[in-house]
C-alpha cells in the first residue's frame, strides 16, 4: 500500500470531493448494484446469514486488487437477529492497482449505542466492467475474504468466509 493512501478516510470520501468527475464515477458505480439495467456489469455476492460466534466482536473484510485498474467495490452489512434484514453499514472502498485494504465493522457494543448482532450477512457488489474473480468469464482482479475478529484481534475460525465460499446472487 502506498504511503500517500494511508491517510484516506473511506467513511466520508473527503479526499475525493475535489474531482467532480470522480464523484460522478463513484455515484454511478454505487448505483450499479441497485439498478436492474446494470445486472450484466455488476456481480453481487453474499455470505448468507451467519451465526455470530460469541467471541466475534468485529467483522473484517480483507480486500485485494490484483488488477491494473482502480476498482470501487461496495459492501453492505445486515443484521438478521430479529428475522428480517436491517442494514447496518453500506460503503464503497477504493482499491488502487495492486493494493490491499482492511475494512472493520464492530457488531457488539455496550452503552448508549448498544449493538449485539446474533446473525449477520455481508453482501459485496463488484462491478464487472474490469472483471473479477467471482465470475466464470472474468479475470482475477478483486478478491475479498471475510473474517470474524475478537476484541483482541484474533480471527474466529467459525466466522471466516473465503472468496471461493461466497455465493453469487445475480
Amino acid at each position: 500500500m502506498s504511503n500517500h493512501k494511508q491517510d484516506i478516510d473511506l467513511i466520508n470520501y473527503s479526499w475525493y470531493v475535489n474531482d467532480e468527475s470522480a464523484i460522478d464515477d463513484i455515484n454511478s458505480i454505487s448505483n450499479m448494484c441497485d439498478d436492474p439495467s446494470f445486472d450484466s456489469e455488476c456481480n453481487t455476492f453474499t455470505t448468507g446469514v451467519l451465526s455470530r460466534d460469541k467471541c466475534t466482536h468485529f467483522i473484517r473484510i480483507a480486500w485485494v486488487n490484483l488488477g491494473n485498474n482502480t476498482e470501487f467495490p461496495r459492501y453492505k452489512i445486515y443484521d438478521w437477529s430479529n428475522g428480517t434484514p436491517i442494514l447496518l453499514k453500506e460503503d464503497i472502498v477504493q482499491l488502487d492497482p495492486i493494493e490491499s485494504k482492511i475494512t472493520d465493522f464492530k457488531i457488539v457494543t455496550l452503552g448508549y449505542d448498544c449493538l449485539d448482532v446474533k446473525y449477520y450477512e455481508i453482501r459485496l457488489c463488484i462491478a464487472c466492467r474490469k472483471k473479477s474473480i467471482f465470475s466464470k468469464n472474468c479475470k482475477k482482479d478483486i478478491i475479498a475474504n471475510i473474517f470474524g475478529i475478537s476484541n483482541s484481534g484474533i480471527n474466529n475460525e467459525g466466522n471466516t468466509i473465503l472468496y471461493s465460499e461466497l455465493i453469487k446472487t445475480d
